[in-house]
Formats: C-alpha cells, structure tokens, sequence
C-alpha cells in the first residue's frame, strides 16, 4: 500500500520470465514472482538489466534487484539473475 517503504531494498525473488524484450541497451521482461512451481502467482513486477545474460521466456530464474519507483508504480533493476534447475525452489 506504500510503496515509498520499499523504494531502494533490495529483494530475492523466484517467478518466471514473461514478455521478455531484448535490445542492444538492455533487458526487460514481466517477472511473475511466486510462479517458478507453476502453482501460486504472487504478483507481476517489470524487471530491467542493463548487462547481457542468457534468457528464455516461461523458464523459471531467480532474480536479486534493487525495488525502484515511477510515480507509485515498482519495478525492478536486476543486479543478478540465474535459472534454477528443476525441482528447485
């Protein structure tokens, strides 16, 4: 409800990559956080990197990222990502 609270923590989140966007400045994609089991959906953050990595769509990653604010919107500057292996999580 008060997004300022969080604005510059930093998190560890596991979820799946959705809408992932690929230019030659950055990364972006929907990460949907809770969804790596495929079972409960806790929420839907935009992600960026601003650093090249290696990414499929609908794979499950954890994500560690500093919580950023636009207006009262949160998004998410990845500083790490890796996918986890199966049964992980």
């Amino acid at each position: 409800s008060d997004p300022y609270l969080y604005r510059r923590c930093f998190v560890d989140w596991k979820g799946m990559v959705s809408n992932l966007k690929i230019t030659s400045k950055q990364i972006t994609f929907d990460f949907l956080v809770g969804y790596h089991n495929n079972q409960v959906l806790q929420g839907i953050v935009p992600v960026y990197l601003d650093f090249a990595a290696d990414i499929r769509a609908a794979t499950p990653f954890e994500v560690l990222g500093q919580v950023q604010l636009e207006g009262k919107h949160i998004r998410l500057k990845g500083i790490s990502i890796h996918q986890l292996m199966p049964g992980s999580g």
